[in-house]
C-alpha cells in the first residue's frame, strides 16, 4: 500500500511554485536570417508564472515588458550566442530565461 502512495505522489509531483533560476529550455533552432537580425518585439500571450512563454515558432520567448508581453529571441542557440547579431544585449527575465533585448 505504501509503495502505491509514493508511486502516486511521484505521478502527480506537487504544485509548488518553481525557481525561475531552475528554468531551462533547449532550442534546436539557429538564428533565422530571414528576420534581418531583429529583436523581434511582437506581443505575445505569457503562460502563467513562472513558466516561459515560447513565440516566433520557438525563435524566441515572452518578456514582460511595461507594455505587456513581447516576444524576443533567445540569448544562445546551438551554443551560439545570438544578441550581438541582432544588435541587442543579453538580459535575464524574471522568469530565468535568457534573452535579447534592445541596448
Amino acid at each position: 500500500m505504501r509503495l502505491l502512495l509514493i508511486l502516486a505522489l511521484v505521478a502527480c509531483g506537487d504544485d509548488r511554485p518553481a525557481d525561475p533560476a531552475d528554468a531551462t529550455l533547449v532550442f534546436e533552432a539557429g538564428l533565422d536570417s530571414s528576420l534581418g537580425g531583429t529583436l523581434l518585439g511582437e506581443p505575445c500571450t505569457q503562460p502563467p508564472f513562472p513558466e516561459i512563454g515560447e513565440c516566433h515558432d520557438g525563435e524566441g520567448g515572452c518578456h514582460d515588458e511595461p507594455t505587456g508581453p513581447v516576444c524576443r529571441p533567445w540569448c544562445h542557440v546551438n551554443g551560439l550566442a545570438q544578441c550581438a547579431a541582432r544588435d541587442g544585449v543579453e538580459q535575464i527575465s524574471d522568469r530565468g530565461a535568457c534573452i535579447c533585448v534592445p541596448k
